[in-house]
């Protein structure tokens, strides 16, 4: 019988020590560069748009940086040329995609290896504000 607590035991370990290398893993903690590819109607302060109207296609580096995170929750935030906002967001369980808002809109991300991952970024146009739809691949500094 004690070979078999034994047996158990080390799956245990084995079992902690996966869920813990999981976890280090897909921490979001640190600083994720890369270029957003957007499309954007009306003026938008984080790209070069500076006339309203027509729809632009715009390529603009942003930063994000996570400075916190507990679970599957985190904070930090996010810097283009002109501006900077805090973002939120959460994990999905599988610690593989998640979402994130900002001041405006709302961010969703997929993770695709430890130090790289796509980012997508959208707010529709209301009250004579830009409307923006955004990819970006971007890679842990």
């Amino acid at each position: 019988m004690s070979f078999m607590k034994y047996i158990i035991g080390m799956l245990c370990v084995v079992g902690v020590a996966t869920v813990s290398a999981a976890s280090d893993a897909t921490s979001l903690i640190g600083t994720w560069k890369g270029f957003s590819n957007a499309s954007i109607v009306g003026v938008d302060e984080h790209h070069d748009t500076k006339v309203l109207g027509n729809v632009k296609f715009v390529k603009t580096e942003f930063t994000h940086v996570i400075e916190q995170a507990e679970g599957l929750n985190f904070s930090g935030y996010l810097t283009s040329y002109n501006r900077t906002e805090k973002i939120i967001g959460a994990m999905r369980p599988g610690m593989k995609s998640g979402v994130m808002v900002d001041e405006d809109g709302s961010l969703t991300f997929d993770i695709l290896s430890e130090n790289v991952m796509i980012i997508c970024y959208s707010h529709p146009p209301s009250a004579g504000k830009s409307g923006v739809a955004a990819c970006g691949e971007y890679k842990r500094q």
